[in-house]
């Protein structure tokens, strides 16, 4: 579980890697915040530059958006 302001992240793992300023969160995520739901396989966030990666593990899959 990762709180940030009025927005909620829940997955089942999540990897924090220092060396490479990389956190990897994965396996059943759920991106709950004001403007939607996000569900999906994987999201890397790279710490260094804030870019975020948003993406399934099997390509044939789509991510989930509900918007609120």
């Amino acid at each position: 579980l990762i709180k940030y302001m009025d927005s909620i992240i829940y997955s089942d793992n999540l990897d924090l890697n220092f060396k490479e300023n990389i956190v990897k969160i994965y396996n059943n995520v759920v991106y709950d915040g004001v403007s939607g739901k996000i569900k999906t396989d994987n999201v890397l966030v790279n710490l260094f530059n804030k870019n975020v990666e948003i993406f399934m593990s099997n390509p044939e899959e789509k991510v989930m958006v509900i918007s609120k």
